[in-house]
């Protein structure tokens, strides 16, 4: 256990982590090789049943040990860029919080297609009749793909379920069992969220988006011209910006 955490202490290092370097390339394998074997809806009951096993197998070993494997190098109490920052700054620690800000990960960035969507909704009057009567059944009718706006719509929607569609529950944090459907199974999940986002206003809320991003680099650049020529701080204070 302790090899196994300086390894990840060692990814760390170098600037990037465990998660990345080890745990990511054997989900997106073992993925990979769950669909390329996907017997079709139609083949006999044999061989979808197999095909269920080798599936909650591989859910088993992602859940039960890719996904604690994915923390070595963290420590429970290893959170210091708290201190360290109102070290540099002299401002207080909950001000820390902007150095995070916009940053680019798996749960922002299906928000980020999903606004996306709402904004190609907005832009198109039939695409807006359909998602304010959730008449999800026309988006995908045979005969409607001559809609220049539709055909571009279901690229980008059959993109985000390829990467997101094994998703369950309808946001992060929400309740959800192991029976639940997932995205690919019931679709009208992720329409709703873009309708819900379509009747917001999904342009501003990607301006701010680049807004919080931009705060972001802005406070990383602040503190580096804080530490000046101090390549110690310099490269504790990296090391500390990784592992948040």
């Amino acid at each position: 256990l302790f090899k196994h955490h300086l390894k990840g202490r060692r990814y760390l290092e170098k600037g990037t982590t465990y998660y990345y370097e080890e745990v990511e390339p054997v989900l997106l394998r073992n993925l990979g090789n769950l669909e390329a074997t996907r017997p079709a809806n139609d083949a006999p009951i044999p061989e979808l049943v197999a095909n269920l096993r080798r599936a909650m197998e591989v859910g088993a070993d992602h859940m039960n040990d890719l996904h604690w494997r994915a923390w070595a190098g963290f420590k429970a109490s290893d959170n210091k860029i708290g201190p360290l920052f109102s070290k540099i700054t002299g401002r207080p620690e909950i001000e820390a919080a902007d150095l995070v800000l916009g940053l680019d990960h798996m749960t922002s960035r299906v928000t980020k297609r999903l606004i996306g969507l709402a904004v190609l909704v907005k832009s198109d009057p039939w695409l807006s009749e359909v998602f304010s009567t959730r008449d999800y059944q026309a988006l995908f009718t045979r005969g409607n793909g001559f809609r220049p706006a539709l055909r571009k719509f279901r690229t980008r929607f059959r993109s985000l379920l390829k990467t997101w569609g094994c998703r369950n529950g309808i946001g992060y944090g929400s309740a959800w069992k192991p029976p639940d459907p997932t995205w690919n199974m019931q679709p009208e999940i992720p329409l709703d969220s873009i309708g819900s986002f379509a009747r917001q206003d999904p342009e501003k809320q990607q301006r701010d988006h680049l807004k919080l991003v931009e705060k972001r680099k802005s406070a990383i650049r602040a503190v580096r011209k804080k530490i000046g020529r101090n390549s110690d701080l310099l490269k504790k204070f990296e090391f500390e910006l990784i592992k948040v």
